[in-house]
This record gives C-alpha cells, sequence and structure tokens, in this order.
C-alpha cells in the first residue's frame, strides 16, 4: 500500500469538468470537519447538482455546484464503493425524510449510504476519540504530575 494513500490530510481538487454523477464531494467546514454531498447530475458547464442534507432540512435537498460551495474550495474522495454510479445516483434521490442528527445521521452518513457503506461518520468518530484521549491524558497528567 502506498503511503499516499494513508495520507488523511492529502485532498484532491473537484474540478467541475472532472466530476462525474455519483461522485462524493466536500468543502471544509469550520477547518477541522468536512460537509459532503453527492454529485446527481453532471452540467457541461460545470453547474452540477449536488445533493446533500442540511441540518435546518428535514430532507435531502439538490443544491447548484455554486450553492454547495458557498465560495470554498471543493474537494472530491476516490470512488469508495463497487456500486454503478447510477444507482448510487438512484439510493440518493431516494431517501425523502431526514431526521439530522449531528453524531448518528449527519451529511457524511448519507452518502455513505448512498454508496452502500456502513451508515457511521468517520470525522465523528476521529473526534470522539481525539476526546477520549484528551480526557485520559488530563486525568492522567492530574493523577501523575511527573508525567
Amino acid at each position: 500500500m502506498k503511503l499516499k494513500k494513508l495520507n488523511p490530510f492529502r485532498r484532491k481538487r473537484a474540478h467541475r469538468n472532472e466530476l462525474r454523477r455519483g461522485d462524493i464531494i466536500y468543502t471544509p467546514l469550520l477547518g477541522v470537519w468536512r460537509h459532503y454531498g453527492i454529485v446527481i447530475n453532471e452540467c457541461p458547464f460545470g453547474n452540477h447538482t449536488i445533493r446533500t442534507v442540511l441540518r435546518e432540512s428535514f430532507s435531502p435537498v439538490n443544491q447548484s455546484y455554486d450553492q454547495f460551495s458557498a465560495g470554498q474550495r471543493v474537494y472530491i474522495l476516490p470512488y469508495p464503493s463497487d456500486a454503478a454510479r447510477e444507482e448510487v445516483v438512484r439510493k440518493a434521490l431516494s431517501e425523502k425524510e431526514f431526521d439530522y442528527n449531528l453524531l448518528f445521521n449527519n451529511c457524511e452518513n448519507f452518502v455513505r449510504r448512498a454508496h452502500g457503506l456502513n451508515n457511521v461518520s468517520l470525522q465523528v468518530l476521529t473526534g470522539a476519540g481525539l476526546l477520549s484521549a484528551t480526557i485520559i491524558l488530563a486525568i492522567l497528567r492530574r493523577r501523575f504530575p511527573s508525567i
């Protein structure tokens, strides 16, 4: 396995003319988190339709590429599954209701379900792990000041 694939900080910019249906794209959110969406419609002029979920909505929404990016850089993930692109788009469009929950049902869960992957948010798990490690280190530091 190449080291490049293991680097979580390596990002690939999404170029409008290279996006295809079913691709997962994201924008940085507050510098640490990511806001995810799925390309559901290609446009030869680069203004693709992106399906995503927002905290304020109770159903997935379609946004233009420009609405989704909100002026930020957009990045693309490597295609994460063996699912056919049309099947991914069909699954994304079939979700009509969405009970948003930051920890258990967010935009990352939405795109992972559309690709037939486990319904888990890797960024939430990472955040929970870092928080747990910080708390444990703080407790150890208090108990053993010489550390």
